[in-house]
């Protein structure tokens, strides 16, 4: 993912994955690479996450980033609301979701 975020802003993004064989035969894929980019409007990064998982890694990996979910996910939020602010407002806009 590459978003640019205008200033002022707050951007909140989320990615998943979900670890599944399509023939149905239970095997592991074979790798994963992602990359999330967040830039300004001038192209300069503010955040970078890049992660590559191979054949050789995959299966121990997934299960020590998945905690044998079998999913992985991640949420970025990229503001400039103070940190107190930001929590709360989440967790107000999180209130009705049970477990969380």
């Amino acid at each position: 993912m590459d978003v640019v975020a205008q200033p002022g802003s707050t951007v909140a993004l989320g990615d998943a994955f979900l670890m599944h064989d399509p023939a149905g035969r239970g095997e592991a894929s074979r790798s994963l690479a992602s990359e999330t980019v967040i830039r300004r409007p001038d192209g300069r990064p503010i955040c970078v996450e890049r992660f590559a998982i191979s054949a050789d890694e995959a299966a121990d990996a997934w299960r020590a980033l998945s905690s044998g979910a079998g999913t992985l996910g991640a949420l970025w939020i990229c503001s400039p609301l103070p940190s107190p602010r930001l929590v709360d407002a989440m967790r107000a806009g999180l209130a009705c979701v049970p477990s969380v």
